[in-house]
């Protein structure tokens, strides 16, 4: 058995035994306005009381909770894969095992066949390998993202509940 007033946490899944309580549950269903709870209801763990005094059976506690649930649902979600981050990723793969290899080979052709001394070597180098790298490459995404969301909403796709 528990007792709960206004401004305390319920710390454990309950039934509501006695009077009314409003409760906020917005931490764990989002939604934004205090649910009035009646005895015979559940309350659910993590969520406060706003208003009223009342006491409650236990009836969940540990993982069994409401909130260790969700928790353990949002960890078990596996991400999205997506062809598009997919590509992205071998391009900056594959440049960033080339790079090192070019760049070598772009500081010794500006000192032994070009002649230049070294400080000129290294800004050469530099500036030819910061041309290798892939700049546009978050815009190209941007923009595919974009086009991929106008062409979403021109369909008639709409978010899911």
């Amino acid at each position: 058995m528990i007792e709960l007033e206004t401004g305390r946490q319920v710390c454990a899944a309950a039934v509501l035994l006695t009077e009314a309580a409003e409760v906020n549950e917005s931490l764990l269903t989002g939604e934004s306005a205090p649910v009035r709870r009646s005895a015979g209801e559940h309350l659910l763990s993590g969520s406060f009381v706003v208003s009223g005094r009342c006491r409650a059976r236990v009836e969940h506690v540990g993982k069994e909770n409401y909130a260790a649930r969700i928790a353990q649902e949002a960890k078990a979600l596996r991400g999205v894969r997506s062809e598009l981050l997919t590509s992205m990723r071998k391009v900056t793969r594959f440049t960033g095992y080339w790079i090192p290899f070019l760049g070598v080979l772009l500081f010794l052709e500006a000192l032994f066949l070009r002649g230049d001394p070294v400080q000129d070597a290294v800004v050469a180098t530099s500036a030819g390998l910061l041309g290798m790298l892939p700049k546009g490459l978050v815009l190209l995404t941007s923009i595919s993202l974009a086009a991929g969301i106008i062409a979403l909403s021109r369909s008639g796709t709409s978010p899911s509940p």
